[in-house]
């Protein structure tokens, strides 16, 4: 099984990066500053590091140059991250010594696709609706996530019928009952939070011990106000449809 070094700062990102990288066929090492990815790698060199751009010590620009100076450094394949769609960024990290740039934030198919450039063989994948649920899983855990998963333990309640919403979640792991229905991993819940200010419709507790990814309504909004009237429109109207749906079951 090839090995991947997850180099971010966020417990969240290298949790959703390490989820999105286990499907791929990869086991997972993590560091969260340059000084503790360099320990790891003096241990055992990965074959594959992806690193961000704004690390609490160096920078991911300083790592990738002394990762290329380890004994066998040449030969890992280093993917640097960033939220910075710039030409003089990517530039830098090609001349720092990268192998492939992906901005954030990304989902399953960009970061397979990516993978795919550097050589890696990934296991085949026909499951669309997986695929599609752990891309929405990246995306929306790089924008709108907390810093830090939730956890709640089995027979806790997340929110109770008729309370005020303030955010939404996404299931990491273990299950939800939201009222008479169950929530499986990766499935995203109580995103009509994300639109407007309505009482919830159902409660929800965990059946089992769970990690949640909370979703923020204020970071939602603030994204949404830069799409298009039309696509604001479209998104509000997807999202009226299904509370409809869900209110008839």
């Amino acid at each position: 099984m090839k090995l991947c070094l997850l180099v971010d700062e966020s417990p969240m990102v290298r949790r959703i990066l390490g989820v999105m990288l286990g499907r791929l066929g990869f086991a997972i090492i993590e560091a969260e500053t340059g000084e503790r990815a360099l320990a790891l790698c003096q241990e055992q060199l990965p074959d594959l590091a992806l690193i961000d751009w704004s690390l609490p010590d160096d920078g991911g620009i300083a790592l990738v140059q002394n990762m290329r100076r380890l004994p066998g450094g040449e030969r890992v394949k280093l993917v640097m991250c960033t939220n910075e769609r710039s030409v003089a960024q990517i530039e830098a990290a090609v001349a720092a010594g990268a192998d492939e740039y992906v901005t954030k934030p990304f989902g399953l198919d960009i970061l397979q696709t990516k993978l795919g450039y550097l050589g890696f063989e990934l296991p085949a994948d026909d499951d669309g609706a997986a695929r599609r649920q752990l891309s929405r899983v990246g995306l929306a855990g790089m924008t709108l996530a907390d810093p830090e998963p939730v956890e709640i333990k089995a027979g806790g309640q997340i929110y109770g019928k008729g309370d005020s919403p303030d955010c939404a979640y996404l299931l990491l792991a273990g299950e939800i009952a939201l009222g008479p229905a169950a929530v499986e991993p990766f499935a995203l819940f109580g995103e009509q939070a994300l639109i407007d200010t309505n009482p919830r419709t159902h409660d929800a507790k965990a059946k089992s011990d769970c990690v949640l990814m909370r979703l923020s309504r204020q970071r939602f909004q603030s994204e949404l106000a830069q799409a298009s009237p039309l696509l604001r429109n479209w998104i509000e109207c997807c999202s009226d449809a299904g509370n409809a749906s869900r209110d008839e079951t």
